[in-house]
């Protein structure tokens, strides 16, 4: 089957104008000469109308059922319309120019874009199959390599003999529990899917997934302050991993269940205490106003829980103090000691003074600067950062560092080894 070309470029249904991502993957109707298409918007509403039992008809009759059908012939489309649906998000979120144009699901697929996981690029690899099969199109099987260290030709490249394919990525752990405590009070607006991702992000160990997951919670928090909702209605929008699991449902048959604890939040806290300084991503019109200055620490994971003080002398010099904490639960957090994670005396940029923009983002005095438009300044002296020029904004990403993601890392194991522990009685 052949795809007809149409100069219909608006949605028949919403009237918004169709990407060009929406016409090169359009729904896939068994009828020949039914070339019906609407845009991904329309088709995750759909998606969302046909998870409900019942809809309420005009009359007040809740016996009206939303299926997957095509508007115009009737087709079936409950056994491709997610591949459709997955195409396109796959696609949008790789033609990106930049991170700061994408939504909070689009800012997760891209991160398991990144860390190439298995089950979603065997799903985008088998949904392009079905999909070119369909149409009757060819698909190109390529082949990722990387070049190992050797002395390539500058006009003919490396030769095929000493390229070697990628070894095989490692899918994401899933077996760390979802943690509320770690959402900033955003737990309410997080799906399940999202829930489980910042808590994987943030308890990673890794400074690196800890910028992605306090981006993610910066984007929701920021699309639910525009709406000016307190609260508003949970998003009921796929996300990609629920997504592969409807279709293989639809086209399988296969459904998993996940079961959810419930704890006191309250005592949780108390013996599971999270660092003083959590990771905070942030997005300024300008730096004005803001004051930064030079800190060297002893590069242990106690670090995260000491709380550091900032005072101004005469003399324009920073006297900092750090006050180590004797918490019971801090005990049980590091209750396989404290350790080393960076060489001691590395130095460090505090923010000392917060102008109006930044408190309202969550920066105090006393953070951590670790990251500027993307890049990593651990390491690094206030007068050796090289500040961007404020054309259009700056991304400034605080506490996203190696004693704050150690510390989470094993207050999350503390966590589990208390749940296994108690499961044993």
């Amino acid at each position: 089957m052949e795809v007809m070309e149409t100069n219909n470029i608006d949605c028949p249904i919403c009237l918004d104008e169709m990407t060009e991502i929406d016409q090169t993957h359009p729904l896939q109707c068994s009828s020949p000469k039914c070339f019906y298409n609407f845009c991904q918007h329309c088709i995750e509403s759909l998606l969302d109308a046909y998870k409900d039992p019942y809809e309420e008809a005009s009359d007040g009759n809740l016996h009206v059922k939303i299926f997957l059908y095509c508007p115009s012939c009737r087709s079936d489309l409950s056994k491709s319309i997610r591949d459709t649906l997955l195409l396109r998000k796959f696609d949008t979120v790789l033609t990106a120019k930049d991170d700061t144009v994408l939504s909070a699901s689009q800012l997760r697929l891209r991160k398991v874009i990144d860390d190439c996981e298995i089950k979603v690029q065997e799903a985008i690899k088998e949904a392009r199959i079905r999909e070119a099969n369909f149409f009757g199109r060819e698909i190109e099987e390529d082949l990722e390599y990387e070049e190992i260290g050797v002395e390539a030709d500058l006009l003919m490249g490396v030769h095929n003999s000493m390229r070697y394919p990628k070894a095989a990525p490692i899918d994401r752990c899933e077996d760390v529990e979802t943690d509320c405590t770690l959402f900033s009070g955003l737990g309410y607006f997080l799906s399940e899917e999202e829930q489980h991702f910042i808590t994987q992000g943030l308890t990673s160990g890794r400074p690196e997934e800890l910028v992605v997951a306090s981006q993610l919670l910066h984007t929701i928090s920021n699309n639910h302050a525009k709406k000016g909702n307190l609260l508003p209605e949970k998003s009921k929008r796929s996300s990609v991993f629920q997504l592969i699991r409807e279709n293989e449902h639809a086209i399988v048959g296969k459904k998993k269940t996940k079961a959810r604890n419930s704890r006191s939040l309250t005592i949780f806290k108390k013996l599971y205490p999270l660092p003083v300084r959590m990771p905070k991503y942030v997005k300024l019109v300008s730096i004005k106003d803001l004051d930064f200055c030079n800190f060297s620490w002893n590069g242990t994971v106690m670090d995260a829980y000491s709380k550091i003080s900032i005072e101004k002398k005469r003399n324009g010099k920073y006297e900092v103090t750090q006050k180590k904490t004797s918490n019971l639960g801090v005990r049980n957090v590091l209750k396989r000691g404290d350790a080393r994670v960076e060489m001691p005396n590395q130095p460090r940029v505090l923010i000392f003074k917060v102008n109006e923009e930044a408190g309202l983002q969550g920066i105090m005095k006393g953070d951590v600067l670790t990251h500027i438009d993307g890049t990593c300044i651990s390491g690094k002296s206030v007068e050796s950062i090289n500040w961007p020029d404020e054309s259009n904004h700056i991304v400034l990403v605080f506490n996203a560092e190696s004693s704050v993601s150690e510390a989470l890392k094993r207050r999350a194991l503390a966590i589990k080894d208390s749940l296994q522990y108690m499961n044993n009685f």
